[in-house]
């Protein structure tokens, strides 16, 4: 472009003036419609089954991830045992605690439904007014079951064994190495302790040694997981007959790992009765009875143990 009355070469510099602008055009077509939507995440779904039966798990819609979590049933205590006065008697062993198997699955291999098996505790023996009485094993299968329509296993916590003669009974185990083996009953004194890693046996039962001196039931402590939870013990029962404390859970909590039942004290003298064993709870062991001698004495049962449970989390 040539500019009249400037030497050819010479730099210019040009000033643009923006005219008004135009009318705004009219609109254009709408455009395809977008893809669907993935479906909602699903907020986390717990269904609870904390008491012996038999029931039925839900799969909830929409969920990736579901995780079982099984107790097996505690074992019951063993009895203790009667002698005459001036004989040594023993008190019985302690239960032991289930099992606790904990597995994740992804939610699409699992039926719309489950059934849910939960073991009942073993009871404790009888109260005797002579030789000790055996505990019985978590049953009645002897563990806690999730199984799939037609009945196939699909996971299971084994249940703890019950206490047998002075012995405390094993833990179950399952996929989570339990320990915990019933305290130990005492030929002549206090009863044996029991304390497991996540789930706690029963307390043995207290002997009456042939000076018939009494004594005090085992502890059931609180698990190794929360052993600072002191609050958790289930202390036995005093000499003298006194009944062994229940299992103990802490805080409250459903999954919180339990103490079992304290162990019964002994009794001496005519119609002298050894002390109750403590009864277990969400599968830790029944205490062991405690022993008595005398003329007509009866020596104290075992407790019973604590029934399973499962814990069914989906998300």
């Amino acid at each position: 472009m040539t500019i009249i009355g400037v030497t050819p070469g010479t730099p210019v510099v040009l000033d643009v003036v923006t005219g008004i602008p135009g009318p705004v055009g009219p609109q254009g077509p709408q455009g395809p419609q977008g893809p669907a939507g993935g479906s909602p995440a699903a907020a986390m779904n717990v269904q609870t089954f904390m008491a012996g039966g038999n029931y039925t798990w839900t799969k909830p819609p929409n969920v990736t991830l579901v995780r079982v979590w099984l107790v097996g049933p505690g074992g019951g205590g063993s009895s203790g045992a009667v002698s005459a006065l001036g004989v040594a008697a023993s008190g019985g062993g302690g239960g032991g605690p289930g099992g606790i198997t904990d597995l994740t699955f992804l939610a699409a291999d699992l039926p719309a439904t489950c059934s849910v098996q939960v073991g009942y505790g073993g009871p404790g023996g009888a109260a005797s007014n002579g030789a000790i009485n055996n505990g019985t094993n978590g049953g009645p299968n002897g563990y806690t079951t999730f199984n799939n329509v037609n009945g196939q296993m699909i996971a299971r916590a084994n249940g703890g064994g019950g206490g047998t003669g002075t012995t405390g009974g094993a833990p179950g185990n399952s996929s989570i190495v339990n320990t915990g083996t019933g305290g130990a009953g005492n030929a002549t004194g206090t009863g044996g302790i029991s304390q497991g890693n996540l789930s706690s046996g029963g307390g043995g039962g207290a002997g009456v040694a042939a000076s018939n001196q009494m004594a005090a039931g085992g502890d059931s402590r609180a698990p190794l997981a929360i052993t600072a939870d002191t609050g958790q013990n289930s202390p036995g029962g005093t000499a003298g007959g006194g009944a062994g404390t229940a299992g103990k859970v802490s805080f409250g909590g459903t999954m919180a790992p339990p103490s079992g039942g304290g162990g019964g004290g002994s009794a001496s003298g005519a119609s002298a009765v050894g002390g109750t064993g403590g009864a277990g709870i969400h599968g830790s062991g029944g205490g062991g009875g405690g022993a008595a001698n005398g003329t007509g004495a009866m020596s104290g049962p075992g407790g019973r143990g604590g029934d399973g449970y499962v814990v069914v989390m989906s998300w």
